[in-house]
């Protein structure tokens, strides 16, 4: 997986899971995930060492693949919206307004 795919991932993981990690661990990753802090700037905003913010940040992404292995909400959540964009695709094919509706209701359960 290329670097910005794990970015990526690791942002949706820390979505589904952040919850689960401490709050130095979630805000430290909210900050160079999702806002695309430095390290400096994380350690700054927390009042750490740079070394701190690292370790923050290290043990948070290494948690979150780790609850992500156990439980597999994410892979899950792309296999779902993988197989509804098939069906929202054939239904749209078929001019089936009605299940095109429900299937997108059912997208929308994710997204929310």
């Amino acid at each position: 997986m290329r670097e910005e795919q794990e970015e990526l991932r690791d942002s949706l993981l820390l979505d589904i899971y952040g919850g689960l990690l401490t709050q130095k661990q979630r805000e430290a990753l909210h900050m160079q995930l999702d806002l695309d802090y430095s390290l400096s700037e994380i350690a700054e905003n927390q009042g750490v060492t740079r070394q701190a913010a690292l370790d923050a940040v290290k043990r948070g992404i290494a948690r979150l693949r780790e609850l992500e292995k156990s439980l597999r909400i994410y892979e899950r959540f792309a296999r779902s919206m993988g197989v509804l964009a098939r069906m929202e695709a054939l239904a749209e094919r078929q001019g089936n307004q009605e299940m095109l509706e429900a299937l997108r209701e059912a997208r929308s359960i994710w997204e929310d």
